[in-house]
């Protein structure tokens, strides 16, 4: 987190420059005033470095992380109990410097926001809410400032009043408390929408600033009522200061609202390349078609081989019956020769129904050998005219299609206004299928306006070349090099 990392070198610098600081104040103020010139003429000029240079050198004076920073130890210095002697003895007597310094830091992020919150003002857009109340904000904390940097030299100090600079130098109270509101205002819609890591920072900032502003009423109470005891109260004042930050993170956290599906525009090209693959689907429903006309060929053999053991069960029961008839007990006595022949010739016919069964037995094998030939010679194609192949040119075939890219997802980083935009496009069949990206902009007007215009341009011309938003040139080039970046990496 960027203001965790302003913390630590605000921290830094103040104590081991505190006493150079006061001896020797006009290299820092220049210093500083150098710094925040440098930074701007950086933002203006658009000067591309790595991300993380960006982001955590550049970011720091830019977004007004180190500033905050600084002006938050300036507050603390005077908030801190009496029992931290070290630390305020080190601190207290270069407070007035450290303001000075902390005034000329704030100078970059003034001017560079300054400067795109007038071109959003004249933009022509109907400006929100939110966007109205930081302007007031920010248009009162300059008001505030300058006055309290100017009577913080040590040469005006001197020629005014003590008790007017102490009556004036009480509108800070009012300058850190907007300091506080100002980034509320930017952080918790976004803390809101579920952005990752800002509800951290919302966490944060509260409990610097609420810590600052409890430690302040401590010591004024402490320094009116004198109270023997302190226990009590600083058990009062952390409570406060935990109902504080909860209560900030419970109206800070992300609503459960269900995703809505974002509608994507797809080019016309994908449509001709899914026609394309049609083929494809129907070659491959041919071996379905085959496997069915192979099963209804098992299927006819299985009722032949039915029918074939339906006549043999027929012929043996005409057998068995004819048997049954043929040899029932006679007594030779009784016989006489008529009968004799009849059994005779009963029993004659029953052995040639037998032998015509076995016939039939042997010849349905190769009944439905042949029959099984013939299906396979019917399905078997009619072999061409040689002298016809002769004179037929053989049809060339198709030539492979040569792709460009490689079907997948694709990321890219690219800094934007003043922090990393994340960038991701999707290709199949050599179309840009999908295009996204996100970001955390301070101010994510600029982004936000950008975006869809440069996205919807892409997908239509398949390409990163399409023209920058007016406006929004920050934001354009991030997206337009982002994009180029990804389908570089996607290039075979």
């Amino acid at each position: 987190m960027l203001f965790l990392i302003a913390i630590i070198v605000a921290g830094l610098f103040s104590w081991f420059c505190a006493d150079a600081l006061r001896k020797h104040p006009i290299p820092f103020y220049i210093t500083g005033t150098l710094l925040s010139i440098v930074m701007i003429l950086l933002n203006q000029m658009h000067v591309q470095f790595t991300p993380v240079f960006s982001t955590y050198v550049i970011g720091l004076f830019n977004r007004g992380a180190l500033a905050a920073a600084l002006w938050c130890v300036v507050a603390w210095v005077g908030a801190l109990p009496d029992e931290l002697k070290e630390i305020r003895k080190k601190l207290l007597p270069a407070r007035g410097e450290l303001s000075i310094f902390s005034a000329l830091i704030t100078l970059s992020h003034a001017v560079v926001y300054g400067i795109s919150y007038v071109k959003r003002l004249f933009s022509g857009r109907s400006p929100e809410t939110d966007f109205i109340l930081t302007c007031v904000i920010c248009l009162a904390l300059m008001l505030i400032m300058i006055p309290l940097t100017v009577i913080s030299f040590k040469a005006i100090r001197k020629k005014m009043n003590g008790k007017t600079w102490k009556n004036v130098q009480r509108a800070a109270y009012v300058f850190y408390a907007l300091i506080y509101l100002h980034i509320m205002v930017i952080l918790v819609p976004r803390a809101q929408q579920g952005r990752e890591g800002v509800l951290l920072s919302v966490l944060v900032y509260t409990i610097v600033f609420a810590g600052y502003a409890v430690c302040r009423i401590r010591k004024a109470f402490i320094k009116k009522k004198r109270p023997e005891s302190k226990t009590a109260l600083n058990g009062i004042c952390t409570a406060v200061l935990l109902l504080i930050t909860s209560a900030m993170g419970i109206s800070s956290r992300a609503a459960n609202v269900p995703t809505e599906t974002t509608e994507r525009t797809i080019p016309t090209e994908s449509v001709s390349s899914a026609e394309t693959s049609a083929p494809v689907s129907e070659t491959a429903s041919t071996p379905e078609t085959e496997t069915v006309v192979e099963s209804e060929k098992i299927t006819e053999t299985e009722n032949e081989s039915v029918s074939v053991s339906e006549t043999i069960s027929e012929t043996e029961t005409l057998s068995e019956t004819s048997t049954e008839t043929s040899t029932p007990d006679i007594s030779v006595s009784e016989s006489t020769a008529e009968t004799q022949k009849v059994s005779e010739t009963q029993t004659s016919s029953a052995e040639t129904s037998v032998q015509e069964t076995t016939a039939v037995q042997e010849e349905a094998p190769q009944e439905q050998q042949n029959e099984e030939e013939q299906q396979n010679i019917q399905d078997e194609p009619a072999e061409e005219n040689p002298v016809q192949e002769e004179n037929q040119t053989p049809e060339p075939e198709p030539e492979p299609v040569n792709t460009i890219y490689n079907d997948g997802v694709y990321t890219a980083e690219e800094f934007g206004y003043d922090s990393t935009v994340y960038i991701t496009v999707t290709i199949e069949n050599d179309v840009i299928t999908d295009i996204s990206a996100t970001c955390e902009e301070s101010d994510m007007y600029y982004f936000e306006v950008a975006y869809p215009i440069i996205r919807n341009a892409m997908l239509s011309s398949q390409s990163a070349d399409v023209d920058a938003v007016s406006g929004s040139t920050y934001s354009s080039d991030a997206l337009r090099n982002g994009v180029r970046k990804a389908l570089d990496s996607a290039r075979k």
